[in-house]
């Protein structure tokens, strides 16, 4: 896990249609709606210290996860402008796959591996404990954890979409439109983009996969990682 880019450190195809959003939850995160997006892969983990370096050699460092520092640690500190600079290089050195951020769709999609809950399915039939799912602010002794560190994944076979580092997503921040349902991306420009999944500082309610957290497009937030997608 998080070695290379190969199928293995992918899911399976997956896409479909759920519900995205919560009623409970922040205002941003309304109008509930069913949204449908298209087959795609995404990233098993994390994007990796391994990973990184491996893309972006030594001129290009990065100090990892606060208090994780081996190569198995995800990625973290980084801003949406030097995930583009990876993203770039990576399609570059293995060209034909189309490596991309997921969507906020594509990435509830994932996290929510078939459920309706706040932390996702761990199984097609129950949902996953927040304590079971992720590091987070309850169990997290502030620091993040090397990928895949909890056992458990969803039911798509994901590891951290819950807490860890917070993951920066393709869209620009705006409010849901409720006529967007069928691969919803967002306004085509903006000034802060979004990061989903909360990190190994959230509390539960920033932990939940509906919540949407923001900051300008050039910021690194300390907690922001990534995790890839890339064609069926």
């Amino acid at each position: 896990l998080g070695t290379g880019f190969g199928i293995d450190q992918f899911s399976g195809t997956i896409g479909g249609a759920f519900t995205m959003g919560s009623l409970t939850g922040n205002e941003n995160e309304r109008p509930v709606r069913t949204v449908t997006v298209s087959n795609f892969r995404i990233q098993k983990s994390e994007v990796t210290r391994r990973q990184w370096q491996a893309v972006m050699g030594a001129s290009w460092t990065n100090p990892g996860a606060a208090g994780c520092n081996d190569l198995d640690c995800p990625v973290s500190g980084v801003s949406y402008a030097e995930v583009t600079a990876f993203l770039s290089r990576l399609n570059d050195q293995i060209p034909g796959l189309n490596f991309r951020l997921p969507t906020e769709a594509e990435w509830e999609y994932a996290a929510r591996a078939g459920g309706t809950g706040d932390y996702g399915n761990r199984t097609a039939t129950s949902a996953g404990t927040l304590d079971e799912m992720g590091w987070w602010s309850g169990n997290s002794a502030g620091r993040a954890r090397p990928v895949g560190s909890k056992t458990i994944t969803n039911h798509f076979g994901l590891y951290d979409m819950t807490g860890n580092v917070d993951e920066w997503v393709s869209d620009w921040l705006a409010f849901y439109d409720p006529a967007a349902l069928n691969n919803p991306t967002g306004p085509s420009s903006g000034t802060a983009r979004i990061l989903r999944g909360g990190s190994w500082g959230s509390s539960a309610f920033a932990s939940r996969v509906s919540f949407r957290y923001w900051v300008p497009a050039t910021e690194a937030p300390v907690s922001g990682g990534f995790r890839l997608v890339r064609n069926p």
